[in-house]
């Protein structure tokens, strides 16, 4: 009786989140799953249309272009941020000194309580092509503007580096205390062989950190693929298509062109994708990453 109850307690505890699960997770990918295969506008009742939506996302021009922006930004992005994360978190573990400790994690950890909202206005107004911060200097020294977010062959990069500034924060912090995790035995062990910082971080640091190299490979790209707010906020997706997101294309294709049938079809491919791209992360992990 007495295991029942706590079962029961148990149970209770957990309800809120099964709750929220079903009503926001599972029964959304169902009604999407079931919108994929009709045609359905929002203001009339569903038609159903079979396998046509998801032929058409194989011969949709701007579908494919969007996705190689996806594709080009999470790359980019995912490297540069666990990159400049771990440099970071490597120079910090090196420097003595608090203040400066203090001040570069404060520096690159700011952008992420700071809104989307926020970091679009201020950093388009900096890159901005005519009257922007940056170009001002530019032109100063000599040399002529750039059009940051309205060349088509900058503007993407141009993306790709405020999300690099806006999200390595996370990643600095997740080395950091990874860094903080690892035995002192094995420092001193490199110290007392002559290791030098590079060696030291090469063989000692960088592998014993492999498990959080994994948890930030996974968490930035799935939040890099699903990117919307800054492209959306600064350029809406131009100059043609330049900087337009597979997130941005589903907004798009449900909400401005009517066409929900459409967008859930895209979505259930994004959705897969993004699946089958982690269980491939998952899997391939027990070559590289090192739990001893």
């Amino acid at each position: 009786m007495k295991n029942k109850k706590e079962n029961l307690t148990g149970y209770l505890f957990i309800l809120p989140a099964i709750i929220l699960f079903f009503t926001f997770v599972l029964i959304p990918v169902i009604v999407m799953v079931c919108l994929g295969f009709t045609k359905y506008n929002l203001f009339s009742a569903p038609e159903w249309t079979g396998f046509s939506n998801f032929a058409r996302a194989f011969t949709d021009g701007r579908l494919w272009t969007v996705t190689k922006n996806t594709i080009f930004l999470a790359f980019f992005s995912v490297i540069l941020n666990i990159a400049v994360g771990l440099f970071l978190a490597l120079l910090i573990a090196n420097k003595k000194s608090p203040v400066f400790n203090y001040l570069v994690r404060l520096f690159y950890f700011f952008p992420m309580i700071v809104a989307p909202v926020y970091i679009a206005v201020i950093w388009s107004n900096i890159l901005a092509a005519d009257g922007g911060l940056l170009n001002y200097y530019i032109q100063k020294i000599g040399f002529d503007a750039v059009g940051w977010l309205t060349d088509r062959r900058v503007a993407l990069k141009t993306i790709v580096g405020i999300e690099v500034w806006r999200l390595t924060g996370f990643a600095m912090l997740t080395f950091i205390a990874g860094i903080k995790n690892i035995s002192k035995d094995y420092f001193e062990a490199a110290s007392l062989d002559g290791a030098g910082v590079v060696q030291t971080a090469y063989y000692i640091t960088i592998p014993q950190l492999t498990p959080t190299i994994l948890l930030n490979l996974i968490m930035y790209v799935i939040t890099e693929l699903k990117t919307f707010d800054i492209p959306m906020l600064m350029t809406k997706g131009e100059p043609m298509d330049g900087t337009r997101t597979i997130a941005m294309y589903i907004y798009e294709t449900a909400f401005q062109k009517q066409d929900m049938g459409y967008a859930c079809a895209i979505s259930l491919f994004f959705v897969i994708g993004i699946m089958i791209l982690t269980c491939v992360q998952f899997i391939t992990s027990n070559r590289w990453v090192h739990y001893d």
